[in-house]
């Protein structure tokens, strides 16, 4: 065989191996991505069953204010309510374009930092959702009253009424925090209460931007 003909055949192989290796590459990396991308999508489900929800309570709240439109203190409870909501249709909107931005053909890199985003903004949705809820219960408590009840909360209960519930709202955030900060770190991970408190308290959120923090400076020193 000429020296030519060895060289076209070593050519070949070369190609050959090299066609090889990249498709074991996209084999590994489709096994190891495997995982994540079952996770995001019950993720992604489970954000789009919570979307609909959410949407009908804006639907049925807003329903609501233009039945109690001469009722300014219903009404105004009411409006609360509707901002609380409205903001938590927002935050579960921002997760999933952010799933959806997702693409498992960019470096392995790429997806991290993509996955880490939508970590941070699920950690930042659940700790102002759950800082903001104690302070919504009593316009909460109004409207439902009014609602399922045709109670109006202010004329029976009047302002103390308001006032305590307010007040307690308040006692019980301070309260939370406090054990969260104080006895959170002492659960195990895996626990819902530990879960609850590092979201209150905004460890995860702090875990979460840390870490995308950490994969950004070491993915532009490599």
């Amino acid at each position: 065989m000429e020296r030519d003909d060895l060289q076209e055949l070593w050519r070949r192989y070369d190609a050959k191996l090299q066609t090889l290796s990249r498709f074991n590459a996209a084999l590994v990396r489709r096994a190891s991505l495997g995982a994540t991308q079952t996770a995001l999508g019950r993720l992604r489900n489970a954000l789009c069953f919570e979307l609909i929800l959410d949407a009908l309570a804006v639907f049925l709240i807003g329903g609501f204010e233009a039945d109690h439109v001469r009722e300014p203190a219903v009404l105004a409870a009411a409006v609360t309510v509707h901002v609380y909501a409205v903001a938590i249709v927002i935050a579960v909107v921002a997760q999933l374009v952010a799933l959806a931005r997702i693409d498992y053909d960019e470096p392995v890199f790429a997806i991290a930092r993509a996955v880490d985003r939508v970590r941070l903004l699920r950690a930042r949705a659940a700790m102002w959702t759950l800082l903001i809820a104690p302070l919504v219960w009593p316009p909460l408590a109004i409207v439902a009253l009014r609602g399922f009840f045709g109670l109006d909360a202010l004329a029976v209960f009047g302002l103390p009424w308001l006032v305590t519930n307010v007040a307690t709202g308040v006692a019980l955030l301070a309260g939370a925090l406090v054990l969260a900060r104080r006895y959170g770190k002492n659960l195990p991970l895996s626990s819902p209460l530990r879960r609850a408190f590092d979201s209150l308290s905004g460890s995860a959120v702090r875990a979460a931007a840390a870490e995308l923090d950490t994969l950004v400076r070491y993915e532009t020193a490599d």
